[in-house]
């Protein structure tokens, strides 16, 4: 095709890509700066590419003052202070938090796939990996020491009256 015969769109982008004049790429800023060339594809070494891990380094990092607090929660429920538990019972602490954030960010992934089968009855992988965890968590819990502890109540009758009591003069502040 010669030049003159080329469709006015295609003559002026051949004018502007030979003015060295960047158009507006669909997918962001050309130039060095961006590590893409004049036509908007990324160049090597360049800056603007994805990062595979990034949104898993973010949650790490988003929930250390969580993890933070959750150890200082569980290790007093034990009856320790921070400085003073044993080493063991730190790292089974923190074997437990994980295992509880990662239980949770896969519940969380699985209600945002709709469930945790497919359309054809398949599991997800973020059932099996919510299922690990929360058996992961159960492990960490009872070792470190997790019981139950039935509460003394020395008259059932008259403790589900102060229960019920205490519950409707709560729904009568609410009104």
């Amino acid at each position: 095709m010669v030049p003159s015969q080329k469709p006015k769109e295609m003559r002026e982008i051949d004018d502007t890509l030979q003015r060295n004049v960047q158009p507006d790429a669909p997918c962001g800023a050309n130039g060095v700066e961006s590590g893409r060339d004049r036509l908007g594809r990324f160049t090597r070494g360049n800056t603007a590419a994805v990062t595979h891990g990034a949104r898993s380094a973010a949650f790490w990092n988003a929930v250390q003052g969580a993890q933070a607090a959750m150890r200082a929660a569980i290790v007093s429920d034990l009856g320790h202070d921070l400085n003073d538990a044993p080493h063991a019972l730190l790292r089974a602490v923190d074997g437990l938090i994980q295992a509880v954030l990662i239980r949770d960010s896969a519940f969380t992934r699985i209600a945002e796939l709709g469930g945790p089968t497919t359309l054809r009855g398949r599991h997800r992988a973020a059932f099996r990996v919510w299922a690990e965890a929360a058996d992961r968590a159960e492990r960490h819990m009872r070792l470190i020491g997790l019981r139950r502890v039935p509460r003394q109540i020395e008259d059932p009758i008259a403790d589900f009256e102060r229960r019920a009591m205490a519950a409707a003069a709560e729904l009568g502040e609410d009104e």
